[in-house]
């Protein structure tokens, strides 16, 4: 392919007149071979030639002809996965790396066009085979494993139970294909190798923090400062001061519910509150020690680490910053939509800017019944906000109110969130995904957790009671539901992966009775009793959701 001089032309052809309908309806391949003509597009190609092809993409090729592109190579993946079956080692990206690199450059020119949404991206095809077939997921986290050991990101031991045959070309340097839920198991396969490590190298894979209720903040916060950076991704156990019962995963999820409800709480001073989104930002005139606001970072890396859902509400901006994004008008539209919306018109105002605004450079807003004031530049409350210097006001607004009022907390929160997540594993995710994997989903499907619960104990799915159960279940109100997940698994958020991989089990507790459904909610385990009618079967599990905070009866 000839190089960087040329690169305009070939592209032009071979988008304007030989890309041919690769795939027949039944999606036969015409095969050419298709991976030839990607090591047509690539294989000559030069760094520079690699960054002019960006640049044509980014410029000359109009949206019909880049779609039709970006669908052929991404049908062609699909075929490709679809035929590997269990021949495990045919996954290797290494087999069609010019077809990815290919896709690597019409993503690297969509970020800039944003033709197709990143979401169309995640390739249904691989994202299918990580899902049917665990191994092949595994066999890639080794290769990742392995090439990151290679550039010496990991150090301090060698890489434990390494496949004998790993692939040339891992998945994760391609993140974008993947969707939330592979990468939530390829966290999970991390924290394996990350405590493979440890018990290697004679180090504890686990963490144990000791704490008691009425002084859960002071407890965690001294234990958690005691842990080295390098334990901080090994298994969290929990156990409250007093009480009974060994940690499965139930008193975990307690542990980070009364954490972090008492820490976000506006009242407590940390975090304030918008009144239009309930989003929560960091408080600028907050009191409270700048470690506190470490504690929050770490316990949002480590329910990342151990699999738990939080009930946070921060704004993607945050999610953003932590992955190095510098905000935008627009993430503080999405954060404050009140304060943006006001930027936003004050820039598209058509008319007389310092006449009509009458503003300066500075900022006024009210704390504790005292305005303060801030310039946003040196000398800004002599400087008036004008039609020539209203872009600059913004940029500086905005910068203020999310970078610079909050940066002593928000450096703390940082420091805290990276000494648990840190290096490859947080690249892998879009600001929207790094939300997703510790918020949950938003998608409520029970339909989908009825065809994945098991039963137990005498029960099956034509069992009276199961029939009822489920009929009780999708009649009830959406805050009922959420009541019933909690009750049954101690949280009411949704797995990455969707309520399909809860994995709740609902077994028989005894003959027809007037005792209440309890719950093993580090099991997520459901125990009814045989009861005699539906009727009576809905009362009992409504006074049980209604009336038993977060962890049932057991």
């Amino acid at each position: 392919m000839p190089r960087c001089s040329h690169v305009k032309d070939v592209v032009h052809v071979i988008v304007g007149l030989y890309m041919p309908p690769f795939y027949t309806e039944d999606t036969v391949i015409y095969e050419r071979d298709f991976n030839l003509f990607a090591k047509k597009l690539i294989a000559q190609t030069d760094e520079n030639a690699k960054k002019e092809l960006i640049h044509f993409f980014s410029y000359h090729v109009k949206e019909e002809h880049f779609r039709k592109l970006f669908t052929s190579l991404f049908m062609y993946i699909t075929v490709r996965m679809a035929d590997i079956g269990n021949e495990i080692r045919m996954a290797d990206f290494d087999k069609f790396r010019h077809v990815i690199e290919a896709i690597d450059i019409l993503h690297t020119a969509n970020e800039k066009l944003n033709y197709i949404h990143w979401e169309e991206f995640y390739q249904d095809g691989l994202n299918q085979l990580l899902a049917e077939h665990d191994r092949v997921l595994i066999r890639d986290h080794h290769t990742w494993f392995r090439n990151r050991v290679a550039k010496g990101e990991l150090q301090g031991a060698p890489p434990i139970n390494m496949d004998p045959l790993p692939y040339k070309v891992s998945y994760c340097e391609f993140p974008y294909l993947l969707n939330p839920g592979s990468k939530a198991r390829l966290l999970e396969l991390e924290v394996r190798e990350m405590q493979a490590f440890n018990r290697a190298i004679n180090r504890s894979p686990i963490i144990v923090i000791r704490v008691r209720r009425d002084h859960i903040v002071e407890d965690a916060l001294n234990q958690v400062r005691s842990i080295r950076k390098e334990e901080l991704t090994n298994a969290l156990r929990v156990h409250f001061i007093g009480e009974e019962g060994v940690d499965e995963g139930g008193v975990r999820k307690e542990f980070f519910l009364l954490l972090t409800r008492q820490l976000l709480d506006p009242g407590y001073g940390m975090f304030v509150e918008d009144a239009f989104t309930h989003n929560l930002f960091f408080n600028p005139d907050s009191y409270e020690n700048p470690i506190q606001f470490e504690l929050v970072g770490i316990l949002l890396g480590l329910a990342i680490y151990n699999s738990v859902i939080l009930d946070v509400n921060f704004p993607k901006v945050l999610y953003l910053m932590l992955l190095g994004h510098k905000p935008t008008l627009e993430d503080l539209k999405e954060a404050n939509p009140g304060l943006g919306n006001g930027l936003e018109k004050l820039l598209e105002f058509d008319g007389d800017v310092e006449t009509t605004f009458c503003r300066n450079f500075e900022i006024t807003y009210e704390v504790f019944g005292e305005n303060k004031t801030i310039e946003l530049k040196e000398n800004g409350s002599n400087i008036p906000v004008t039609n020539g210097n209203r872009q600059e006001y913004v940029d500086l607004y905005v910068d203020y109110h999310l970078v610079k009022s909050v940066k002593q907390q928000y450096d703390a929160f940082a420091k805290g969130f990276h000494d648990v997540c840190h290096g490859e594993p947080l690249r892998l995710f879009r600001a929207e995904e790094l939300e997703l994997i510790i918020c949950g989903s938003p998608t409520l499907d029970f339909e989908e957790l009825e065809a994945s619960t098991r039963y137990e104990d005498g029960y099956t799915e034509s069992s009276n009671v199961i029939r009822w159960l489920w009929e009780i279940i999708h009649e009830m109100s959406m805050e009922d539901k959420k009541s019933l997940l909690m009750f049954a698994t101690g949280t009411d958020r949704v797995p990455v992966r969707g309520l399909g991989h809860l994995r709740l089990t609902i077994s028989k507790h005894g003959g027809d009775c007037d005792r209440l459904p309890s719950a093993h909610t580090c099991f997520n385990h459901l125990l009814i009793p045989e009861y005699s009618s539906k009727e009576k079967l809905k009362d009992k599990l409504l006074i049980a959701i209604k009336h038993s905070e977060g962890f049932g009866t057991l």
